[in-house]
């Protein structure tokens, strides 16, 4: 999350040891994409260790060559979103969240990431309909840090909009947009 919203990028505690495995694991990610660079498991793995280690201008490089490899890899543009989500970059996140969940439509993950940016953006119909559409897929979607109150209240406001139904999210016909 970012600072200027009351939460901190903060590092998991981590072992020299634990930080030597990661830092190895990166080198064989490289040696293995050095080989195939077509590989976009490679790619976002290593993207994924990058923001393990906070060097999220590395990690933002891995996930854009993944969907290079691959434009249809939901895993890369999720990995994009969720990278440019934290760093506050709402508007390309929202785009990536929108590309993985076009390529893959159940991605809980991308509609609660797609959900969470919208609240940041104030967009709370949007954020309700985009979460609501990820606990559907999973009822156990973890969700964290989310405003329920405030969802509750656009929610029932959009609830009593004649000819809107409570499920209208993006995607279906009643969607607006933001």
């Amino acid at each position: 999350m970012r600072a200027s919203k009351g939460f901190a990028l903060t590092p998991s505690p981590w072992s020299k040891r634990d930080l030597g495995h990661t830092e190895s694991a990166i080198q064989a990610y490289q040696n293995a994409i050095s080989l195939a660079p077509e590989h976009i498991s490679a790619w976002n793995n290593l993207g994924n260790l990058y923001r393990k280690l906070e060097r999220n201008d590395d990690a933002l490089v891995a996930f854009q060559k993944a969907v290079e490899q691959n434009a249809s890899d939901a895993v890369g543009w999720f990995g994009l979103g969720d990278l440019q989500h934290a760093l506050g970059r709402e508007d390309d996140a929202i785009y990536a969240f929108l590309k993985a969940i076009e390529f893959s439509a159940n991605y809980a993950s991308a509609w609660s990431g797609l959900g969470s940016c919208y609240m940041v953006k104030g967009l709370l119909e949007q954020a309700l309909a985009a979460h609501l559409k990820a606990i559907e897929i999973d009822a156990f979607a973890w969700i964290p840090g989310l405003p329920w109150r405030s969802l509750h209240t656009a929610g029932e406001k959009r609830r009593s909009q004649p000819g809107l139904s409570h499920r209208a999210g993006v995607g279906s016909p009643e969607y607006a947009g933001p």
